[in-house]
C-alpha cells in the first residue's frame, strides 16, 4: 500500500515541462511554486525569456578582454608549474561551448580569440571576403586546424548567430538558422586546450 495524501493527485510534471521551451537561447527553466522563471545567467541574453540581446558597439581598434586568471594567480601557477606537475583539473579542458551574435561591415575581423599559457588557441574570424573561419591550435599539428564554415559574406551589416561546441575531437557549429554541422579534428591533433588564459572579443593584435 502506498500512502495517499488527500487533495494531491499523482502525475504532476511541473511548469517547465509545458513552458520550458519559452526559455530561449540556452536559458534554464526554473520551477516555482506557482509558475516558472528563466535563468539567463549562462547566456548572452537577458529578459524574462532570455531573448533580449546583451551586447556592445565596438569602434575600430577596440576590444573586450577577459582574463581567466588574475596576474597573481597566473604567477602562482607558473611557480607551481616549475615546482611540480599541474593537476588534471588544470590542464584537461577537452571541450568548449561558444554562443554569440554579431553584426559588422568590416573585414578582416577577429570575432573571438581565446589564448592560453601554451601555444593553444581558438579563433573565430571573418576573412577578407566576409566568410567565417574557425581556427583551432591544440598541438600535435604543424599548422592550426581550420574550418571554412560557410561561403556567404557575413560582413553585410546584418545580425548573425554562432553556436559552437567541441567535445574531444568533435566540433559542432551552427550558423544562424541553418542545421548544425559537425567536423573532426585530425587524429594527430591533441584534444586538450591547455591552460586557458584570456578571452578577447573584437580586434586582436595577433599574427595568424
Amino acid at each position: 500500500m502506498h500512502p495517499v495524501t488527500p487533495g494531491v493527485k499523482p502525475g504532476c510534471q511541473g511548469h517547465c515541462t509545458s513552458y520550458g521551451m519559452y526559455c530561449r537561447n540556452g536559458g534554464k527553466c526554473v520551477e516555482k511554486y506557482n509558475g516558472y522563471s528563466c535563468d539567463c545567467t549562462a547566456t548572452a541574453y537577458d529578459g524574462p525569456f532570455c531573448t533580449k540581446d546583451v551586447g556592445g558597439f565596438f569602434e575600430a581598434g577596440t576590444l573586450v578582454r577577459y582574463n581567466f586568471l588574475s596576474e597573481a594567480a597566473a604567477a602562482n601557477q607558473d611557480a607551481r608549474f616549475l615546482a611540480q606537475p599541474l593537476t588534471a583539473q588544470e590542464v584537461n579542458l577537452t571541450g568548449e561551448a561558444v554562443a554569440f551574435s554579431f553584426s559588422t561591415s568590416n573585414t578582416p575581423a577577429i570575432l573571438l580569440y581565446v589564448s592560453s599559457k601554451t601555444q593553444d588557441y581558438l579563433a573565430l574570424v571573418l576573412r577578407q571576403n566576409g566568410t567565417l573561419q574557425v581556427r583551432y591550435n591544440l598541438g600535435g599539428l604543424k599548422e592550426p586546424f581550420t574550418i571554412d564554415v560557410d561561403q556567404r559574406n557575413l560582413a553585410n551589416g546584418q545580425p548573425h548567430t554562432i553556436n559552437m561546441s567541441r567535445s574531444n575531437r568533435t566540433i559542432t557549429i551552427q550558423l544562424d538558422h541553418y542545421p548544425p554541422v559537425s567536423y573532426s579534428l585530425p587524429e594527430a591533433s591533441n584534444t586538450h586546450f591547455n591552460l586557458v588564459k584570456t578571452l578577447f572579443l573584437g580586434k586582436v593584435f595577433v599574427q595568424f
